[in-house]
């Protein structure tokens, strides 16, 4: 439903648009705190990690409701933090 509420027009337009905010928002939150103690390991700033992290969330998500035998989404949703908070993996 979020890809129809893309159009302004859209009765549920208002509401996704929020939320994509707020999850960006709490996202960079985290990556801010997370490069304020030293443990993040990214050149790319909090707020980009915080949308590709989202759209991570929302591919995955759509790949394995067409594919669920193949798509890996708990292992791929472990493996992308990994690669810039290296403690994720401990």
């Amino acid at each position: 439903m979020s890809g129809e509420a893309t159009s302004p027009e859209h009765p549920a337009h208002a509401y996704y648009t929020e939320r994509y905010r707020n999850l960006r928002r709490f996202y960079t939150a985290v990556f801010t705190a997370l490069a304020e103690r030293g443990e993040l390991r990214s050149p790319v700033a909090p707020a980009v990690l915080a949308t590709m992290t989202i759209s991570l969330l929302n591919g995955l998500q759509a790949q394995w409701l067409h594919d669920r035998g193949t798509v890996d989404m708990a292992g791929s949703l472990h493996a992308f933090p990994v690669t810039f908070v290296p403690a994720v993996g401990d």
